[in-house]
């Protein structure tokens, strides 16, 4: 900011009214001193969060039955995440204007001589201004500040009454953008405002703009490019220039003089003792730059941050993007606030969880949010609010609006050392027509800078020249990293690879959250869960649902990040950090606090340097007992300086007792990955099925780091009395043979594919079958082992009962860890409707239906009894799978014994 430059903030209590038949132009509310405004406002601040919506119940149920008309096609296209509910179940005060601000203010008396104006930071989405009656300004970018020079409207010393008509409704003709600050998806609204703050300036005739600052980190000096401008015109003739750079401690380690030469500043200034800025050592400078009565003032870090081949470079360092999305969530206020301590929290707690990089969807953050970054060490990508294809600029007045608010970005805020990329858009997949130019715009306003035409690429456009690197997608399948090569790529590729939002790992909502939200966005989606489990009854089993899907979230990331780790990946977007609504995807809910890993636990795969499991049990984990495997540990460094050598320990136990344990001494870190070294060993031989911790910890002089990974231990699957078995089957276990059911004895037990004529006869008659098909007895769905993703598709975890008699030998917590993995992948849910069973292995269904499903469970069905397992249990043994193998025996061992005993009758058999 220039020290120039005197402000008044015109921030707090405005009058206010809202304008819900459009009259206040053809009324003259902008001109008319006796037009009433009966309502205060706060500015800065969106009026729907300060409880001002429709108040007449019957226009607002014409808006809402307007908005759907509008929004049909959208619908059509979008209906998993827009789905059906009203703007008043999404926000708590709906209108979208437009809405009229009223003010009168005195321009500073001593403000004589100087050039003054009037500035609107931030106003969604367009505005129309007068000045004591008189037409001032009309606004249509959201995005872009809106200034208004004040010579021909003020005098100093005088008042001036200052009306803004606000309208957040939009036309897509003029107005191009549609991002997360807009909200979108699950709380798609209209919401408006004077967003951020309102002041009044003031300046000398003579005044320093267009400042750029370029790190020279090998040359120990940062370069200086500026303008001068005389009474607002270029070309302020040749002057005197003095910069001097001043440490966080103030002291003065660089200063240089010049001289502009027609009306531009260019100089360099060699700088002492530099320290660079990096996420872990955010060290800042403070620039002062003047020339005559004019000045110009900010901080700045000495970072560099490049592309090399496939990798980046943080000050000629390679370095890893551990990076998380941020969806524009504010629950309580719906606009980003204009607070710096608020952003020092958000990004503060992001840094205790590892990132050292946050992707802005579709959004541009207010300076206070960079301010924050800058002194946190957050590197950040804003975006335009470009949030899909379909809103890229199909007009030339929107593309001149989108256009100006690109150029406007960069120069606004290049100099904020916490911006790392430039983004035009989100998942604009096949380019657009104007990326050409605002690349070169661009690279042009800020060469220090990586630039990519969209966050969502596909891999095959890595050459594309608007690309400097690839953010692409790897969640198009039901993978978590977990023995599938999801992010090994073909080769060295030409550029840096980044996964764009990784996870999508969904955890159920939390109705207990209700109570936290009492303005700004209405938490329908809680209201919903709470009304079901009211009309169910069972809040006490969708308590342990509601663990389990956090526990199984918290797997789900830690295997998948830690893969990333591994891979060639330049860096990863773990999506989210904070909960979306309707949508619990974040490792925090939506107030920023933990769900279930905390800060601790999230670093030890989420740090410079990480500890990676390699070689077989990277792609398992479950073992059979007398196994030889190979333990190998691998290392992912990015540290900021290079590390000493370090000293690696690890050990395999279960509960006290060690099975294997080994270390390695003078360990090299280089940076990127590596591995660090393997130890054969042969598993121990146990009468019963463990759960293994295997643990390891890294130590290079102040550097520590430690992780651990749990692995299950089964006993081969034998012995046992022979079961019979429909054909196809024989081959899972050596205790099966296969036999016609029609040829078994009444209360025998049989292992059945699926259900056949011969196979009822056999219930019937009291004979026990084990299902592995449930279809088409009963209605199933497609299961894996990942979660529900953003669409709403699938399951959130699967709980246990795990005292159960058929699953008392499985050393199960009572939820579905990854020793279900294989088992889960390609199974099948089944449907119980009202059968009221208590099923061994409880689904825990969508929290928008809350159906009964199940993937084992038992019922009397005829004169028999049947077990029903929708676990690929089948292919899982075929797969060599040791855990299905055990529990597929455990469940034989239960068909055949005393304590197989149904409780409630399958109906209509």
């Amino acid at each position: 900011m220039s020290e120039a430059i005197r402000t008044v903030s015109l921030s707090g209590d405005w009058e206010f009214r809202l304008d819900p038949h459009d009259e206040g132009f053809a009324q003259q509310w902008h001109s008319d001193p006796a037009a009433g405004f009966p309502h205060r406002i706060t500015v800065p601040g969106a009026w729907n969060a300060q409880g001002f919506g429709y108040e007449d119940p019957v226009a607002l149920q014409q808006y809402e039955t307007r908005r759907r008309t509008e929004l049909a096609p959208l619908i059509a296209r979008r209906a998993v995440v827009l789905g059906d509910e009203a703007e008043s179940e999404r926000v708590f005060d709906v209108f979208p204007g437009p809405a009229w601000y009223r003010t009168t203010v005195v321009v500073p008396a001593d403000w004589s001589g100087l050039t003054t104006s009037l500035v609107f930071a931030g106003v969604h989405r367009s505005a129309t201004v007068w000045i004591d009656g008189r037409l001032a300004a009309e606004h249509q970018s959201y995005v872009t500040p809106l200034t208004i020079p004040l010579d021909d409207f003020a005098t100093p010393g005088s008042p001036i009454t200052i009306v803004v008509r606000v309208d957040a409704r939009r036309d897509r003709a003029t107005d191009p953008f549609l991002g997360c600050l807009d909200t979108l998806d699950f709380v798609h609204t209209e919401w408006g405002g004077l967003h951020h703050d309102v002041r009044l300036e003031a300046t000398g005739p003579l005044r320093i703009e267009d400042v750029l600052l370029v790190p020279r980190l090998a040359d120990q000096r940062v370069d200086i490019s500026a303008a001068l401008t005389l009474n607002a015109e270029p070309g302020a003739g040749d002057r005197p220039v003095t910069a001097e750079v001043e440490s966080a401690a103030g002291e003065l380690v660089g200063r240089a003089e010049g001289t502009s030469s027609n009306g531009r500043i260019a100089l360099s200034v060699p700088l002492s003792d530099v320290r660079p800025w990096t996420p872990e050592t955010p060290y800042l400078y403070r620039l002062r730059l003047r020339t005559g009565a004019a000045s110009y003032e900010v901080r700045f870090g000495m970072k560099e941050l490049s592309v090399d081949g496939d990798r980046f470079l943080l000050n000629g360092r390679p370095f890893f993007l551990r990076g998380y999305g941020d969806d524009c969530i504010f629950p309580e206020t719906i606009a980003p606030p204009a607070d710096v301590a608020e952003y020092r929290r958000r990004l503060g707690i992001a840094r205790e969880y590892g990132f050292n990089y946050v992707r802005l969807h579709s959004w541009v953050p207010p300076e206070e949010y960079l301010d924050a970054a800058d002194e946190v060490g957050m590197l950040v990508q804003p975006e335009l609010p470009l949030a899909s294809w379909h809103d890229v600029p199909a007009t030339p007045q929107a593309g001149a609006v989108a256009a100006a608010a690109w150029e406007d970005l960069i120069r606004r805020y290049r100099n904020h050392t916490s911006v790392a990329v430039w983004c035009m858009g989100n998942e604009l997949y096949d380019s657009f027509d104007t990326a050409g130019e605002m690349y070169r715009i661009a690279k042009q306003l800020d060469p220090t800078r990586p630039v990519i035409e969209s966050d969502g690429s596909r891999l095959d456009a890595i050459d594309r020249p608007t690309l400097d690197f690839v953010s692409a997608p790897f969640e198009a399948n039901d993978s978590i990293g977990l023995g599938d090569g999801k992010y090994e790529l073909a080769g060295r590729p030409a550029k840096p690879v980044v996964a764009h939002e990784a996870g999508y790992f969904q955890t159920l909502p939390d109705p207990s959250e209700l109570s936290r939200f009492g303005g700004g966005l209405s938490p329908y989606w809680l209201r919903q869960v709470a009304e079901r489990l009211a009309h169910q009854g069972n809040q006490k089993r969708y308590a342990e649902h509601l663990d389990t899907s956090r526990r199984l979230q918290a797997a789900c990331l830690k295997t998948n990040t830690e893969a990333a780790r591994r891979s060639g990946l330049a860096g990863i977007s773990v999506w989210l950090l904070q909960d979306y609504p309707n949508c619990p995807e974040g490792v925090l809910d939506m107030f920023y606090e933990p769900k279930l890993l905390t800060a601790t636990e999230f670093r030890r795969f989420n740090a410079p340097t990480v500890l990676l499991l390699g070689g077989s049990l990277a792609t398992r984990r479950n073992l059979a007992g007398g196994e030889r495997v190979s333990v190998e540990l691998i290392v992912s460094s990015f540290e900021h300086e290079p590390p000493p050598a370090a000293t690696v320990r690890w050990n395999l136990r279960y509960g006290d007792k060690v099975v294997a344990a080994g270390s390695w001494d003078d360990v090299a870190l280089p940076d990127g990955v590596h591995s660090i070294g393997s130890a054969e060993l042969e598993l121990p031989a146990l009468p019963a099925a463990v759960k293994l911790t295997l643990s390891a910890e890294l130590t290079a002089g102040q550097l520590h780091t430690d992780n651990s990974w749990d692995i299950w231990l089964y006993p081969r699957a034998s012995g046992g009395e022979r079961v019979p078995c429909t054909a196809g089957l024989a081959d899972l276990l050596d205790r099966l043979r296969e036999a016609d059911p029609s040829d078994l004895a009444p209360g025998e037990p049989l292992l059945a594919e699926r259900m056949t004529s011969a196979v009822r006869t056999h219930l019937d008659r009291g004979g026990r079958v084990l299902l592995l098909d449930p279809e088409p007895l009963f209605a199933t769905e497609p299961t894996g082992f990942r979660p529900a993703s953003w669409d709403g598709v699938g399951h959130y975890g699967l709980t246990f009962d795990k005292d159960h008699p058929a699953l008392r030998a499985m050393p199960t917590e009572g939820w579905c860890d990854l020793q279900f993995y294989q088992l889960l992948q390609g199974s099948r849910s089944v449907s119980l409707g009202e059968l009221p069973v208590e099923p061994i292995v409880t689904c825990s269904d969508l929290p928008s239906r809350m159906a009964h499903r199940s993937h084992l469970f038992e019922v009397r069905a005829g004169a028999g009894s049947l077990v029903v397992c929708g676990l690929d249990i089948a292919g899982a043994v075929r797969a060599g799978d040791p855990a299905a193998a055990y529990l597929l025996n455990e469940l034989l061992g239960y068909l055949s014994g005393p304590e197989l005993r149904p409780a409630v009758s399958l109906t209509g058999w």
